[in-house]
């Protein structure tokens, strides 16, 4: 029995206080994006959802809540902008439209971080978000987010 605890435990991901406002950024996008709720409801759900300890394998003991609901704001705000960035460097044939809705959240707050917020550094957002791809399942497109960030963190001398 103290073996199938410690096994549980070792599943369980710890991360920081600005991870942690990373990763509910990309799932209040995505919340926003399939039920078209707005930023106040997706943080007070999302508030809640910590305070429960409702998200699995995850411990959060702290989270960036004011940069959470900055990036979620930023990202709103400047979407359409994020959003052609996103398109003019994506493969040729592909549309943001046929991005998997979690892939587009980790772009949108990515570049967000990326192009907005400078006292990010930039190595540091490219290399959370590349993380939150592969946490976020999205093994697939997990080289196809890194190169987009990338590429566009290149281009406008970030790195």
């Amino acid at each position: 029995m103290s073996d199938n605890n410690e096994n549980t435990d070792k599943n369980i991901m710890q991360i920081g206080f600005r991870t942690a406002g990373r990763m509910l950024s990309i799932q209040g996008l995505y919340q926003m994006e399939m039920t078209g709720q707005g930023v106040g409801d997706v943080m007070l759900n999302l508030r809640t959802m910590v305070s429960a300890g409702e998200i699995e394998n995850v411990e959060l003991a702290h989270c960036d809540f004011a940069h959470l609901e900055g990036v979620l704001r930023g990202v709103l705000a400047e979407q359409k902008t994020i959003d052609t960035h996103i398109m003019d460097n994506l493969p040729e044939k592909w549309t943001i439209k046929k991005l998997d809705c979690v892939v587009r959240a980790i772009l949108r707050s990515g570049l967000y971080e990326l192009l907005y917020m400078p006292s990010v550094p930039a190595k540091i957002a490219l290399n959370e978000y590349t993380n939150m791809a592969s946490a976020f399942g999205v093994n697939d497109n997990n080289n196809m987010v890194s190169g987009l960030l990338n590429k566009i963190a290149h281009s406008k001398n970030l790195l």
